[in-house]
């Protein structure tokens, strides 16, 4: 059986700054760039290069959808969305306007989305399980859908006070 998923690309932007300061993790919605439905970032972290870089990305207001697989293999291919890499840029600036962008790089992207706006973890046949679909906001919660998942192979199976049914893969 196939699953009802759809696979959305995103851009990430690594935004090189001097020393920014403290900057803390930030999810909005409604960014200042209206191309933008919502944005996040985390803290600046310098990286094995010695680039202190700030980690951005977000989804636009109309997120294309990649139906192929070899329209997902040339979107790896790429560097990324022009029009999100100016978008997310942008926002940084605009959010942050005493801190100067030293360089950005960008990076091809790609979420799994279900109709349910929740994960898939549940079954799918006898001995096959998965854990799927975080719908572009699963990080934060990476290691709660992997107890889940984890608990599914278990002697009492689901046992979570969350519904199961809420994640059964469609």
């Amino acid at each position: 059986a196939e699953l009802r998923i759809d696979r959305v690309p995103r851009t990430v932007v690594m935004a090189e700054m001097a020393e920014p300061g403290n900057i803390p993790s930030l999810i909005l919605e409604q960014p200042p760039d209206g191309r933008l439905r919502s944005i996040y970032w985390v803290p600046p972290v310098r990286y094995p290069d010695g680039r202190l870089c700030l980690k951005i990305g977000g989804s636009l207001i109309a997120d294309p959808k990649l139906a192929s697989d070899e329209e997902l293999v040339s979107w790896f291919h790429g560097n990324g969305s022009p029009d999100e890499i100016e978008a997310l840029t942008e926002t940084v600036r605009a959010l942050l306007p005493g801190v100067a962008i030293t360089s950005v790089t960008t990076a091809p992207c790609v979420i799994t989305t279900t109709p349910t706006g929740y994960p898939y973890v549940g079954w799918l046949d006898d001995g096959l399980a998965v854990a799927i679909g975080g719908n572009g906001e699963a990080a934060k919660s990476s290691d709660e859908i992997g107890r889940l998942a984890a608990s599914l192979f278990g002697a009492d199976g689901w046992t979570d006070s969350l519904s199961a049914d809420t994640f059964a893969p469609q």
